[in-house]
């Protein structure tokens, strides 16, 4: 254990040492630095990468070695996590958002609502180093996180660099709730001596957490909590208690509603095929009006973001960008806009991607409602696909809480996941150097790249592993 923990510390280390120039509170495009420190830190970055991985592997997903204990996972991978976030965050610029929204509330009495152009003064170093693009936004939050903003705003004060490092904490402190929660889930299980811990260590040694939890310090650490408890429940025969805490979830981010969604759509199929059917008429009538109540609520209170998800989602014609990336759709989206000038064509294949998205999303919760055994495993893959082949702009923060789930699936579905735990955050390599080309044929190149190193490897697993109907 000493030699991979030594490897994983060696990664951490080198993972985490490019933020010494790319930080995001003080690098713009601007003032990018030049390509060869870029491909010297996308190199160091890449074998960082490449070490946590060999570690996690030995570490939490290698069944031929000895289990460590689980203070140990505990201890060793928090300060994998620590040695990683030495450096502030430089690979999303997302915390500036979160930052400056905690501001705009615990220090100018905001709301959430506002845009933040209209909170802030027009020089406040907060409102500044966000995009431009980012200023006149609104929160796409919920009201988890808006506390734990203020919170953040309140410890940070006017420092931006100690917020940047309040959500690096957060982060941290969420993934090490995310291992416990899974040891626990997998000691009720009755697991063989050794895998509550080895559970805890493949979500605390894994690159995705380190990288997108702790060093990036992605707000999506608490859907991450939401899905642990969530399976935590299941184990413990409480399907309901489960459904809240995904439930709980959506308090934090609308992306939440995927997770309960799906879930809720299992949980009504298996109790939908033993109503009578007056029953089923009147369940049938409810979810339709909760639905109906649900959609109009999200266009009267959030139109301004609702819109501008809709127009990813969607592909409007107006915008002039794509709002796309690493993703299937991106590449003839892009032809049919820019090289064929067919903007309604681009809108159309942005169409039928949703279409195959509800028909996945759907179908999987439909397939994976009976027995309550295939829950997890249906959960898992329909979310998995769903992010890796039918989402526009797809994120890696987004797989965070598919974490939790990963120890209690078979190998054959688990596999490509955890590849993809892997590429998702490797194609960093290539956005640092890259990240601010211009030009439509430099973007469109990087983009390339990026996807191709994402996207690809784990279709390549999910395929020569039997394909969809494997894992789904």
């Amino acid at each position: 254990m000493i030699l991979s923990l030594g490897l994983a510390l060696l990664g951490a280390a080198l993972a985490g040492a490019p933020a010494h120039w790319f930080r995001i509170d003080l690098v713009r495009c601007a003032s990018w630095p030049p390509l060869e420190l870029g491909v010297w830190c996308g190199g160091a970055y890449a074998a960082g990468i490449a070490l946590l991985t060999i570690a996690w592997v030995r570490i939490g997903l290698s069944s031929h070695r000895p289990a460590p204990s689980l203070r140990w996972v505990v201890i060793a991978g928090a300060l994998v996590h620590v040695v990683a976030a030495a450096g502030l965050p430089y690979l999303s610029q997302d915390p500036l958002y979160y930052a400056a929204l905690g501001r705009s509330m615990a220090t100018f009495g905001g709301d959430p609502a506002q845009p933040l152009s209209n909170v802030l003064p027009s020089g406040d170093a907060f409102l500044l180093a966000l995009p431009e693009g980012w200023r006149a936004g609104t929160s796409p939050y919920g009201p988890a996180f808006h506390l734990v903003a203020r919170a953040a705003a309140a410890v940070g004060g006017d420092d931006l660099a100690l917020q940047l490092r309040v959500y690096q904490l957060v982060g941290l402190a969420c993934m090490v709730a995310v291992a416990l929660i899974v040891a626990a889930a997998a000691r009720d299980r009755g697991e063989t001596p050794g895998s509550p811990a080895r559970a805890a260590a493949s979500v605390l040694f894994c690159p995705l957490a380190i990288i997108e939890g702790t060093q990036s310090g992605h707000n999506d650490v608490m859907l991450a909590v939401a899905t642990a408890a969530f399976v935590w429940a299941l184990g413990r025969r409480r399907p309901a208690t489960g459904l809240a805490y995904l439930l709980a979830g959506v308090t934090v981010k609308l992306s939440a509603l995927l997770w309960f969604g799906i879930h809720l759509g299992q949980r009504l199929v298996d109790g939908w095929r033993r109503l009578s059917p007056s029953r089923r008429a009147v369940l049938g009538a409810g979810c339709a009006a909760v639905g109906a109540a649900t959609v109009a609520w999200l266009s009267l209170r959030r139109s301004e973001w609702l819109s501008v998800g809709m127009s990813s989602l969607f592909d409007d014609p107006h915008e002039t960008s794509l709002k796309c990336t690493r993703a299937l759709e991106c590449l003839p989206r892009a032809l049919a806009r820019w090289w064929f000038d067919a903007p309604g064509v681009s809108s159309a294949i942005a169409i039928a991607f949703r279409v195959l998205a509800g028909i996945w999303l759907v179908g999987m919760a439909v397939r994976s409602a009976s027995p309550a055994q295939r829950w997890l495993g249906g959960l898992a893959t329909a979310v998995f696909i769903y992010y890796l082949c039918l989402h526009p702009w797809a994120q890696s923060w987004y797989l965070l809480p598919l974490l939790p789930l990963l120890p209690f699936l078979e190998p054959v579905r688990r596999a490509p996941m955890l590849v993809l735990c892997v590429t998702s955050t490797l194609y960093y390599a290539v956005t640092l150097p890259f990240g601010c080309v211009t030009g439509e044929l430099g973007i469109g190149i990087v983009e390339i790249v990026e996807s191709f190193i994402t996207i690809v490897p784990p279709i390549w697993v999910l395929v020569r592993g039997r394909g969809v109907h494997a894992v789904a």
